[in-house]
């Protein structure tokens, strides 16, 4: 539902309709975090580390 790009060119972030957070490289899925949310996820954004 929502996609932004993550620390690296070959990485992104998804939200899905389920409520869970996607990590992908390339075409891989490399992690899922499941119930990040009540609902779907309509935005995200990445937050760089202080």
């Amino acid at each position: 539902m929502c996609v932004v790009f993550g620390k690296t060119v070959d990485s992104c972030i998804t939200g899905g309709g389920d409520g869970s957070i996607y990590i992908w490289t390339g075409t891989a899925l490399t992690k899922k975090i499941d119930d990040a949310h009540e609902g779907p996820l309509f935005a995200i954004t990445a937050v760089q580390d202080k």
